[in-house]
């Protein structure tokens, strides 16, 4: 079962984080900027996956068109900032979890 939102069906693509176009245009540091900005090491790897298939492509640009609504862009936005702190609590509760471990 697929649960990317990236593709359409399973994914198929292709690795091009050590193709030489993306160092010579500079386009390495614009993705590593992008990354780094919102501190998402999977966006990188986002970044050096070209689909093979054109409904991968297809199916990206109708997702990117989706994000253009501002009413949906603003859900996308709620979900991610509530999916952060949830992951920071996640982390936090397995660090009271060691603590008190270590403590026994």
């Amino acid at each position: 079962m697929n649960t990317s939102l990236l593709y359409m069906d399973e994914p198929e693509y292709e690795d091009i984080s050590s193709s030489s176009f993306l160092a010579d245009l500079k386009i390495s540091d614009v993705i590593e900027d992008i990354a780094a900005a919102r501190n998402r090491q999977f966006i990188r790897e986002l970044f050096m996956q070209k689909p093979r298939k054109l409904t991968d492509v297809l199916f990206r640009l109708a997702i990117f068109r989706d994000l253009e609504n501002p009413q949906i862009k603003s859900a996308f936005e709620q979900f991610e900032q509530r999916y952060i702190r949830f992951q920071r609590c996640r982390e936090y509760s397995k660090t009271l979890g060691q603590a008190q471990v270590r403590r026994k």
